[in-house]
């Protein structure tokens, strides 16, 4: 169980983000977006907020904000990772659409949701049911992976 908890702790750790957008705005607080386990009712989106980023207090009772059976097709979601867009307003975030009690290997797609106020979100899905040629060796999506940074200019 501690070993659980170790895990989830660096996960949060790993993937809180901060809730300022990259201008001139006061910071308000981090939001760290988080599942609690392995088990499909536990797949699910929750949030968390603090004031210092060390610290976070769960939000909606430690219940998921967004159900996953409501937005990926396997009906869990993993490692859920938040960023605000250059223009401030809009929030972008890509979870793992994977439910674990299927095996390891059972992340064939992610989920891309965009919203402007955290609460109401519009959702695609991609979904890779194979490796798309004989050179890719990959054989699992994950969110926690996926770029984030625009790439310079030359």
């Amino acid at each position: 169980m501690n070993k659980r908890i170790f895990t989830l702790l660096l996960t949060a750790t790993a993937f809180a983000t901060t809730l300022m957008a990259q201008n001139d705005e006061p910071k308000v607080a981090y939001l760290f977006t988080y599942f609690t386990g392995n088990a499909p009712e536990e797949e699910q989106i929750c949030y968390a907020l603090s004031d210092d980023g060390y610290n976070y207090t769960p939000l909606n009772h430690g219940n998921p904000v967004i159900k996953s059976d409501s937005i990926a097709l396997t009906g869990c979601v993993r490692d859920p990772h938040i960023l605000r867009g250059e223009d401030g307003k809009t929030f972008y975030m890509v979870v793992t659409d994977m439910r674990s009690s299927l095996g390891w290997s059972s992340n064939r797609g992610m989920v891309l949701l965009k919203s402007t106020d955290l609460i109401h979100w519009q959702h695609s899905t991609v979904h890779f049911p194979t490796p798309t040629n004989s050179t890719t060796s990959s054989t699992r999506a994950r969110a926690d992976v996926a770029s984030t940074r625009p790439q310079p200019s030359n």
